[in-house]
């Protein structure tokens, strides 16, 4: 075939790709493929990786993309276009790869296509194979992460299609892993350093996600030692934000630091926060150190009741440790209650160990707010906000005019950016 007759075939060729004739101008590009010398014909390799990959015939595109990338004088879109179809074939969809052939395959696409701001396939396949395989190591997570360079990935969160939320961007996921990564493989000065500077750079993160960076800072410095700072850290978050676990690592911090006073309550203001009685196990351990330090020993038997019943009845292992202090104070595990009575027992005891003054009140619910998820209760002539959400009264149940009682607690109101005073723990009076 001479020149002429090359260049002919392959606009044809072109032609009927352009036109979705892809089977048929495939057999025309692998014909010329095949003839001598043209796995070195830049033009037509470009060409025909292009229909391969709108063909979805990723491992052909790759042949003979690799093939073609050992020429010195290789197109970039060439190199390029072989990561993408790597990405396709081996990260986007299935991702079954075992860990050494994807770290190679990573390793080629970033030599192919070395990190650029922009899409990029790299950091595409980087978060999708981690996604898809949970039982990955911290340190794997970690040597994984390290492929990326953080400077290059995208920092504006992406929009959601519902228009609601934004999702995270690709240098969030990236903090996001590496830091949660760091902590699991006890590497707590690299995520402190992480997390630090991302909380000091202008990058735009999703809503929420600077509380649980400050919430890594204060695991960090716990693990550290650095006590009194992680205890400040997690003081700083519960101005905003209320969950039940975050009350209760502060209460294992003040505890740590024989805070005792702290330390009960932090720890009764999680076991009074929403939240499943036995998914709060360790917090009923703590609990129980803490009642039988305050020599409350009748109440610290009655959280060792409750820690052995949850795990009667969810049936999980019984500690050796947990049967001996059972045995010690003649609790038999078959005449145990089911840990939801015992709980309801308790809860009517909790808010009396509260030790920063936290009088209980009386009022009434005055409004609800339409989407049910917050409202005000009346106290003499004052309102206060509360959430559902810190309600021991199912939703469907609260109305306008109910009587309750609560405590009252310092929040934090994101719209207006300051401290605010909140009933909290609202159960029927």
């Amino acid at each position: 075939m001479n020149n002429t007759e090359f260049l002919n075939e392959l606009e044809q060729a072109k032609q009927l790709a352009r036109s979705g004739e892809l089977d048929i101008a495939l057999q025309i590009f692998e014909k010329l493929y095949a003839a001598d010398n043209n796995e070195q014909n830049l033009s037509l390799i470009y060409y025909m990786q292009n229909s391969l990959k709108q063909a979805a015939n990723y491992s052909k595109a790759i042949e003979i993309g690799l093939v073609a990338c050992e020429l010195p004088e290789v197109w970039d879109s060439i190199r390029h276009n072989t990561a993408w179809c790597i990405y396709f074939q081996y990260f986007k969809e299935k991702c079954e790869l075992p860990v050494e052939e994807a770290i190679e395959w990573l390793e080629k696409i970033k030599e192919l296509f070395p990190p650029a701001p922009g899409l990029h396939p790299l950091p595409l396949s980087v978060f999708s194979y981690i996604n898809k395989h949970p039982e990955l190591s911290p340190a794997l997570i970690i040597q994984l992460c390290s492929l990326l360079d953080p400077q290059k990935l995208e920092m504006e969160p992406v929009p959601a299609k519902d228009g609601k939320y934004s999702l995270p961007s690709q240098r969030e996921k990236y903090i996001d892993l590496l830091s949660k990564a760091y902590i699991a493989a006890g590497n707590y000065n690299d995520c402190l350093e992480l997390c630090q500077q991302t909380l000091n750079e202008p990058i735009t993160l999703t809503p929420a996600k600077h509380i649980w960076l400050k919430r890594r800072i204060a695991i960090c410095h716990s693990h550290l030692g650095e006590e009194e700072k992680a205890l400040n850290e997690m003081k700083e978050i519960l101005l905003s934000k209320k969950d039940w676990f975050l009350f209760y690592e502060a209460a294992q911090i003040a505890f740590n630091l024989k805070n005792i006073d702290e330390a009960v309550d932090f720890a009764i203001r999680a076991a009074l926060a929403p939240g499943e009685i036995e998914n709060k196990i360790h917090l009923w351990e703590l609990l129980k150190s803490i009642l039988f330090q305050l020599k409350l020993f009748d109440k610290a038997i009655e959280m060792l009741q409750l820690i052995a019943s949850i795990r009667k009845f969810k049936q999980w292992s019984i500690p050796q440790s947990l049967n001996k202090e059972l045995n010690s104070y003649h609790i038999s595990l078959d005449n145990l209650q089911h840990y939801k009575e015992l709980f309801s027992q308790i809860r009517k005891w909790l808010p009396e160990l509260l030790t920063n003054d936290a009088e209980e009140l009386s009022g009434t619910i005055n409004l609800l707010l339409p989407h049910k998820k917050a409202g005000f209760i009346s106290c003499g002539k004052e309102s206060y906000y509360f959430r559902t959400a810190d309600c021991q009264i199912p939703v469907d149940e609260l109305q306008h005019g109910l009587k309750v009682k609560f405590i009252l607690q310092p929040g934090f109101d994101p719209k207006k950016q300051k401290e605010t005073i909140v009933a909290v723990n609202i159960h029927r009076e």
